[in-house]
């Protein structure tokens, strides 16, 4: 298979990547930098994905597009969010189109549901909250539009954790513990949130290239845990007992995605337990 990457040096992307290119498949990536090393079975392209004529460096036909570059962070840029998110979106939509494309994967966030004190499932509606993700949304709509031209599917990622993140939440957390400072929490320990692992994420993005796919999928852990509960992992990890400030502001909401359809979809054994992709996540050293 010939798939096309966006975002490919990035947290994800670095393993998606490399696992695909293992299974034969070959991989162009897309990326801003420059003097990168060859990788078997890998064709590196320097290209701005915020610049209208990226697309017109990409080869002439493939079969699948996976599209995990994206603007985030804080403070949130509308007009940045807007190019990167969605419009980068809307022209590989379009470059799908002419390339012959068969599947479109999308990296998405639960962060458009707006949250919930119940599991969200996909035939929920999207009430984004904030302008990251309601780029998000605004991105899946264009998917729904394309749906006749081309198989689509969004991945919703919940709290996706591992080696090589940085300045997330789960990387903070392990930062604050092993330096000493204050895990601040709301309410006990909102949100809640069910965690996935790096590994298991790049694992789902490559399935969704090779099996039937439904257009919305949420790819979370099978652990739902409170911050405090997180925290508490990080510091058995560690050997340091982390140190709690409860606040009395109002939590936020909690971010739990429902999996049923990820089970039924792929038929998934057990993901990667939070105790281990912790454990695997500080060995590396990130976070500190």
């Amino acid at each position: 298979m010939k798939v096309v990457v966006t975002g490919a040096t990035g947290f994800i992307g670095s393993r998606l990547r490399q696992l695909l290119a293992a299974q034969g498949h070959a991989v162009t990536a897309i990326v801003r930098a420059t003097a990168l090393s060859p990788e078997p079975g890998l064709s590196w392209v320097i290209s701005d994905i915020t610049d209208p004529a990226f697309v017109d460096v990409l080869p002439d036909t493939a079969d699948a597009v996976v599209h995990l570059a994206q603007a985030g962070g804080s403070p949130l840029d509308e007009a940045v969010l807007s190019a990167v998110n969605v419009e980068s979106t809307r022209r590989l939509l379009d470059y799908s189109r002419r390339a012959g494309v068969r599947r479109f994967v999308l990296a998405s966030s639960g962060s458009v549901y707006g949250g919930s004190p119940d599991p969200l499932a996909e035939t929920q509606p999207r009430r984004p909250p904030d302008a990251y993700a309601r780029s998000k949304a605004d991105a899946e709509a264009l998917l729904d539009q394309a749906r006749s031209d081309v198989s689509v599917c969004a991945l919703r990622l919940f709290a996706p954790y591992g080696t090589g993140q940085n300045g997330r939440l789960i990387a903070d957390l392990i930062g604050r513990v092993s330096a000493g400072r204050p895990v601040t929490l709301y309410d006990g320990g909102h949100p809640k949130l069910n965690p996935i692992y790096v590994a298991d994420v790049a694992a789902i993005f490559v399935r969704a290239l090779e099996s039937p796919v439904p257009p919305v999928l949420n790819v979370a852990g099978d652990e739902v845990l409170s911050i405090r509960d997180m925290a508490e992992t990080v510091g058995r990890a560690l050997g340091i007992p982390p140190v709690f400030e409860e606040t009395p502001d109002e939590p936020p909401p909690d971010l739990v995605g429902d999996t049923t359809l990820l089970r039924q979809t792929f038929g998934l054994g057990n993901l990667t337990p939070f105790d281990d992709g912790i454990a695997a996540t500080i060995a590396s050293g990130s976070g500190r």
